[in-house]
C-alpha cells in the first residue's frame, strides 16, 4: 500500500518545480512511514481502522509536510483515501472520521 502511494507521489503531479523545488521524495521516506506505524502503541490501535488512521497520519507527515498549496495536499488525501478504501474495504468516512 505504502510502495504504491509512493509510486503516485514519485510519477504524479507532485514533480520538483522552480518553485517547488523541495518535492523530492526518496525511499527513505518509506522507511519513515514504516518506522512510524511500527512504533504504533498495541493498546491504541485495537481496531484494524486505527492502524488504517495511523497509516494516514504517517503518510500525510513525510509526503503532506513538504506540500505548499491546498490543490497538492486535496490530491494527496484523494490518493491516500482510495488506496486505504480500496485496500482495507473500509469507507472514506471510517477512515477520517476522528
Amino acid at each position: 500500500m505504502t510502495l504504491r502511494v509512493y509510486e503516485q507521489v514519485l510519477n504524479g503531479p507532485l514533480k520538483p518545480t522552480p518553485n517547488k523545488s523541495h518535492y523530492t521524495f526518496n525511499l527513505r521516506d518509506i522507511s519513515r512511514i514504516a518506522q512510524g506505524v511500527c512504533l504504533a502503541d498495541r493498546r491504541s490501535t485495537i481496531e484494524p481502522v486505527h492502524l488504517v488512521r495511523l497509516w494516514v497520519h504517517e503518510n500525510k507527515r513525510v509526503f503532506g509536510d513538504r506540500l505548499i498549496d491546498d490543490i497538492d495536499r486535496n490530491w494527496l488525501d484523494k490518493q491516500l483515501s482510495a488506496e486505504a478504501c480500496k485496500t482495507f474495504k473500509l469507507e472514506s468516512a471510517d477512515v477520517f472520521n476522528a
